[in-house]
């Protein structure tokens, strides 16, 4: 159960196994709802970023999960891998699909690719062997991924009135989206929306286009291309951002941003209908 649950995250339909009935649950143990729990959350935040392909597919007929023969036709490695696969262009998912093992084998192609959970960085293509325990799922993004994601807020995108559920629509004017900042690369929403994202030996700069509405924007860059520590500064599309000494301060405020030391990571926020956010180093 823990492990289909973690797979199915990473697919456009959130699903259990065949039988997954409530006689099925009672013989789970109980950090199997907990898994459960992080994978559905994640699954729903992770909309906007399937939203996107699903379109895509409509229009082109690439699928939203792709082997990966079709990105690295010219690889033969890949057309050993039956169960890894990409979810969109950015995202390389390994299910663990044997049971009783708890490490993974995966094989990533030519580039530079980011652990999904830790920020380790692997230069392809290389074979590497992913600790997998119970409940979690070896998951790469490629350097220069843009991965947007639904407010933490949000509980359902199914609409509705109630005033103690929070739907996609209630929070329509907040975005979050994870960063691998590495070249230039870029990403269109369903609604139209552009992210430019480049960077550069100064820095990175994300810019923002084409969207429908203003939204408060969240980032998190994850450090892909260098670890240069804390930035020197960071502007928005409101200016030059506060910097708070705490991920909760960040959180709380309205704008600014945060490093975190321990993992590399920056986060900033800021709002705009259009703009730049530029982290400088």
């Amino acid at each position: 159960m823990a492990r289909w649950t973690a797979a199915s995250a990473f697919r456009p339909i959130f699903e259990g196994p065949r039988g997954g009935t409530q006689e099925v649950w009672e013989r789970c143990p109980p950090q199997t709802e907990q898994i459960y729990r992080r994978y559905a959350v994640l699954h729903t935040r992770l909309f906007p970023y399937m939203k996107a392909y699903a379109r895509q597919a409509v229009r082109t007929g690439h699928p939203i999960m792709r082997m990966l023969p079709l990105h690295y036709m010219d690889d033969p490695r890949t057309y050993e891998r039956d169960f890894d696969y990409l979810l969109g262009e950015w995202l390389l998912v390994a299910p663990v699909y044997l049971e009783g093992e708890f490490t993974r084998e995966v094989y990533l192609p030519a580039g530079r690719w980011v652990q999904y959970w830790t920020g380790e960085v692997h230069d392809g293509p290389v074979d590497v062997i992913e600790v997998a325990p119970e409940g979690e799922i070896p998951v790469f993004a490629r350097a220069g991924a843009i991965v947007p994601l639904l407010d933490p807020s949000v509980q359902t995108l199914w609409p509705t009135d109630d005033p103690e559920v929070v739907d996609h629509l209630d929070a329509a004017d907040r975005m979050w989206a994870d960063l691998y900042p590495y070249g230039q690369s870029s990403f269109v929403l369903d609604d139209g929306t552009v992210f430019a994202l480049a960077q550069d030996a100064g820095g990175f700069t994300l810019g923002v286009s084409g969207a429908p509405l203003a939204r408060t924007y969240s980032l998190r860059a994850v450090p892909a291309t260098f670890d240069a520590g804390a930035p020197a500064s960071v502007d928005g599309p409101s200016g030059t951002l506060t910097e708070y000494a705490s991920y909760a301060q960040w959180d709380a405020a309205d704008a600014g941003w945060f490093f975190n030391g321990d993992t590399g990571d920056l986060w900033i926020r800021d709002a705009c209908a259009s703009g730049a956010f530029r982290a400088n180093y």
